[in-house]
């Protein structure tokens, strides 16, 4: 077999790095059955889309591949990524062993309204509200701490308490404020149990229980929804789980980390030869399925002023170098002359002149579903 550069088709600007059998003439792509086939887009092209979303690049994704690439991408298309990404991350913080908590440990949890609108007026307040329980492990010596966030139809007693016994261990400090569903969580089971009356107070000034470190928590989550100016309401779970698998794997403020954390949980969670309809399957057994035809518009919307925008563009400059580091596979990244080495250094690890296959056995790639 030989490693050659060749086209999709004779019109096509962009090049695969493919196999190619010197005896039956067939072609396969190095990535076929990957991951990567998912999107038809050049492998350079999907390794800076998934380095922007390591980033946290949202809006400017598209902007940064059309002006560094001369490669025309179009938004959905990285929506799309970003939504596999997201998926990937809800499937690796494994919700259902995910616990917090434990002697001498302290949890804080609240309840925050998503998707508000704007003023209380409009034909949006006809729509059901958008809640979301969150419990937040504070960091100690032993742990930088850990957050669960999940979208749940109401605050009433019978649905926050469940969450709370099945995901905080025993011998635990909760802290909250003083809404009245969180009156029983002391009675049965072992947890000492602290309140603060926000109505007085932020701080309570007897037994000094506070919910400051969930609280800046819901700001910093839904923060993304603004600069997205808004989301899917069937979306909002994956955003919440993408950012728990951020927080609780320390990776929100380092990107190269987070970048290879992802190949690493890409290629544990869709192996090669793994079907999107088996991948599907995983994720909707653990986020169920949701209408995905809901719509949920964030309006209130605050501009960033001259500072903030000097850093966005700080942080793209500093992301270029990254972005033109994946040429390999793709509209000449590679050269003839390191294709020929491989192809040495592959026959010689062979021991063979060269590698070919019996001319009556036909390759045929598996059809996928493209993007």
């Amino acid at each position: 077999m030989e490693l050659r550069n060749r086209k999709r088709n004779k019109d096509s600007k962009n090049q695969l790095l493919s196999w190619r059998c010197m005896a039956c003439t067939n072609y396969k792509t190095i990535y076929q059955d990957s991951y990567f086939t998912l999107f038809r887009k050049p492998l350079k092209i999907v390794l800076a889309i998934i380095k922007c979303w390591s980033a946290q690049v949202i809006s400017k994704t598209v902007d940064l591949i059309n002006l560094h690439f001369e490669h025309n991408v179009h938004r959905n298309t990285v929506a799309v990524i970003f939504f596999r990404l997201r998926q990937l991350c809800t499937l690796s913080i494994d919700k259902k062993n995910l616990k917090l908590g434990g002697p001498g440990q302290i949890i804080e949890k609240d309840e925050s309204l998503y998707a508000k609108v704007k003023h209380f007026k409009g034909k949006d307040l006809r729509r059901p509200q958008i809640w979301c329980f969150g419990l937040v492990e504070r960091k100690n010596l032993q742990s930088h701490g850990k957050v669960y966030f999940e979208i749940v139809p109401n605050r009433e007693a019978i649905t926050l308490l469940p969450i709370i016994y099945d995901k905080v261990l025993a011998g635990s400090t909760i802290m909250s404020d003083c809404w009245s569903a969180y009156q029983k969580i002391s009675r049965l089971r072992d947890f000492n149990h602290l309140t603060v009356n926000h109505t007085y107070n932020f701080l309570d000034p007897n037994s000094g229980a506070c919910t400051n470190r969930i609280e800046s928590l819901w700001n910093v989550s839904k923060h993304r929804f603004k600069d997205m100016r808004g989301a899917k309401r069937s979306d909002i779970q994956s955003h919440l789980d993408e950012f728990t698998w951020r927080f609780n794997n320390k990776l929100n403020n380092d990107r190269l980390a987070c970048f290879n954390f992802i190949l690493t949980v890409i290629s544990k969670f869709y192996r090669p030869g793994s079907s999107l309809e088996e991948f599907e399957k995983a994720y909707d057994s653990v986020n169920g399925n949701p209408d995905k035809k809901a719509c949920v518009h964030l309006v209130d919307i605050d501009e960033p002023d001259e500072e903030e925008k000097n850093e966005i563009e700080s942080d793209c400059e500093s992301l270029f170098g990254s972005l033109k580091g994946s040429d390999f596979g793709s509209e000449n990244g590679s050269k003839m002359g390191d294709m020929d080495q491989i192809n040495e250094d592959f026959n010689e690890e062979e021991g063979l002149d060269q590698v070919t296959c019996d001319v009556s056995e036909t390759h045929t790639v598996p059809t996928k579903t493209q993007f």
